[in-house]
């Protein structure tokens, strides 16, 4: 199979939401690899034969034969063949300004029922007498309907949703300092991304935003039983004091200091009144 241009450039077209900027096929050598590096686009990989590592955010992913996995604009990432068995895989790469929730909830996924859509894209440039671009374009989209079109086949009941989000809710309450939303996620056994969807559908907020008001709460009640600020921010899961401050006035108005002075101050009026 012949390899496919690395890297390709087009006219951008006003108001264009995908622009293809990449395609290949290769078949690696034992054991080798890609130095890490960052893009300012997506990049999905199907392995076609073999295995590999995939290494991002200091997590190492192995990928098999007929998986695939994401690689997201602003991710330094490595990429390793494996020294027995080294991958061959097929790439699609583009820009986007689209909200494209499908590919941020997986980092490598099962796809054998995308083979034939990137075996397309493999042999594309062996059609004659056809613009490249148009082309890739199309088999990105049609990549992006399919990823979707599996997401929504596998999504549980509204019920359970439902569910699951009052689930999330009590952790959040009694683990707010010591879980993050990847932990809660694993904990109720689903995909972060779905998570975080009907957590907004159902609580009108993000699960994020949620997370932060919980902590900034308690952090609030710390204070108003005298605990210091650099206590308080510590209580409820902040290690770095500053950033507590500034999320504490947002919330507030008030600086957690101020707050604490506030405090005191009502305190002192409410002994001198008695």
């Amino acid at each position: 199979m012949k390899k496919l241009v690395d890297r390709f450039t087009v006219t951008p077209i006003p108001a264009n939401d995908i622009i293809p900027v990449r395609a290949g096929y290769q078949q690696c050598a034992p054991g080798w690899s890609f130095e890490p590096t960052c893009r300012d686009s997506y990049t999905v990989q199907y392995v076609l034969n073999g295995c590999g590592m995939v290494y991002k955010d200091g997590k190492e992913f192995p990928v098999h034969t007929k998986e695939a996995f994401i690689l997201r604009p602003g991710e330094t990432f490595q990429l390793q063949a494996d020294v027995l068995n080294p991958w061959t895989y097929i790439w699609i790469g583009f820009r986007s300004n689209l909200d494209l929730p499908e590919l941020h909830c997986q980092d490598v996924f099962p796809a054998k029922n995308l083979e034939n859509l990137f075996l397309k894209i493999a042999n594309c440039n062996k059609k004659e007498n056809f613009p490249l671009e148009p082309l890739l374009l199309s088999y990105i989209w049609e990549f992006l309907f399919r990823m979707k079109q599996m997401n929504t086949e596998t999504l549980p009941s509204y019920k359970k949703a439902e569910e699951y989000v009052e689930q999330a809710c009590q952790m959040i309450h009694s683990h707010y300092a010591t879980m993050n939303v990847n932990q809660l996620a694993d904990y109720l056994h689903l995909n972060r991304c779905y998570l975080s969807r009907i957590f907004k559908q159902f609580t009108g907020i993000s699960i994020k935003s949620y997370w932060t008001n919980t902590r900034l709460q308690a952090a609030r009640n710390l204070i108003l039983q005298n605990y210091t600020v650099a206590q308080a921010s510590l209580m409820v899961g902040y290690s770095d004091i500053a950033s507590f401050s500034r999320a504490f006035k947002d919330y507030y108005k008030f600086s957690p200091k101020q707050y604490a002075q506030l405090n005191l101050k009502n305190n002192a009026h409410d002994k001198t009144n008695k």
